[in-house]
């Protein structure tokens, strides 16, 4: 029986749910505020991995690096709270839902995994994960807030299972939960009314199955 060792590269297809609430306001003298309502949403991204794995017996121990050039966007709903004139008589109020999205990108991984073979072609492993990605908040469809954009940092923990289809060949199956810190930026406004006061909280956190194909160089 071939050995598991050895480099090896591939593609994955990513099935995600994504949660995690964004707020920003900024002001005086306008304040102006969003926060989503939605934070659950859906979506399907691709990713390009590279590795090597190193067999002791029957287990096989791996580092892997991920990069994913795709990014993906989701639409959500948010409220938004808009005030003027605190610096004159007359208060302009608004409270409403809208429409805005969120778009994720510049995904990368650093993986470590272990796991046992539970024959000669398959094996099953745990894996734990630091990952890095940007988020891309858009809040101006119907507000002076500019897009808030955030990189959060994270660890991801799962389990898989691989199958050696033929010796260069595996195909493999996953499913991973992340975690992001928390991420708190500067909100700005299109124009030039507010000038301190801003601020964004961003969260994100992430469960996804992934599929992937990799194709293993032969030692």
């Amino acid at each position: 029986n071939s050995s598991w060792s050895g480099l090896y590269f591939g593609i994955s297809a990513d099935l995600s749910e994504n949660s995690g609430a964004t707020f920003a306001t900024v002001g005086p003298p306008v304040v102006s505020s969003a926060k989503t309502l939605e934070d659950n949403d859906v979506s399907v991204t691709g990713t390009v991995v590279a590795g090597a794995n190193y067999q002791i017996g029957d287990a096989v121990l791996g580092l892997q690096l991920e990069a994913s050039p795709f990014s993906s966007t989701v639409d959500r709903v948010c409220r938004f709270d808009w005030q003027y004139g605190y610096e004159s008589n007359v208060l302009v109020y608004d409270i409403f839902d809208a429409p805005c999205s969120r778009r994720i990108s510049l995904t990368t991984s650093v993986l470590a995994k272990a796991g046992v073979l539970l024959s000669s072609n398959t094996l099953i492993y745990g894996l734990a994960v630091w990952t890095t990605a940007i988020f891309r908040d858009d809040l101006t469809a119907v507000t002076t807030l500019q897009n808030l954009s955030s990189r959060h940092h994270g660890f991801t923990f799962g389990g898989g299972i691989e199958h050696r289809i033929t010796l260069t060949w595996h195909l493999n199956a996953e499913v991973r939960a992340t975690h992001f810190h928390d991420a708190n930026e500067a909100a700005r406004v299109v124009d030039t009314l507010s000038e301190d006061q801003q601020f964004s909280h961003t969260q994100a956190n992430s469960t996804s199955i992934r599929i992937g194909l990799t194709y293993h160089l032969q030692q």
